[in-house]
């Protein structure tokens, strides 16, 4: 009877220990299992925190674009100032000019021959002022004052 004692103690040792084998198991599993999930969500952190640390281009190039157009129109603003100067004209905001082939051009030039009392005269692609001695004044623009 005493075999049968042992045996029975040994057989319920044995299922203990396996299920005590079982039980780790499972735990190192679990434990694997978190490590896993740990290391997903803390990648998903870096990668947030990677888009976030990433350059904003648009607003610079917004502005170096902005800062470009002001200063070609401050360039152009002058270049025309400084032709109007070199030319000896004021610039005054009433005042218009007229190129040849542009509509009103050719009553422009009627009325400027009439008021230094000439005619005009078109040769080609050429217009002229002829003054009462006959000398051509050739005319390349017209300035007129509304």
């Amino acid at each position: 009877m005493r075999y049968f004692v042992f045996l029975a103690l040994l057989l319920t040792g044995c299922t203990t220990r396996y299920d005590a084998q079982v039980a780790q198991a499972n735990a190192q599993q679990a434990q694997a299992q978190a490590a896993i999930i740990q290391a997903q969500e803390q990648a998903k952190m870096f990668q947030q925190l990677a888009e976030s640390a990433r350059p904003v281009y648009w607003p610079i190039v917004t502005l170096a674009v902005l800062a470009v157009v002001a200063l070609l129109l401050v360039v152009r603003w002058h270049m025309i100032t400084i032709s109007h100067v070199a030319a000896g004209e004021p610039m005054q905001a009433e005042q218009l000019r007229l190129l040849p082939g542009q509509p009103g051009f050719n009553r422009a030039l009627r009325l400027a021959a009439q008021e230094r009392g000439g005619r005009a005269v078109k040769r080609g692609d050429s217009y002229y002022l002829v003054d009462a001695d006959g000398q051509r004044t050739p005319v390349r623009q017209l300035t007129v004052r509304e």
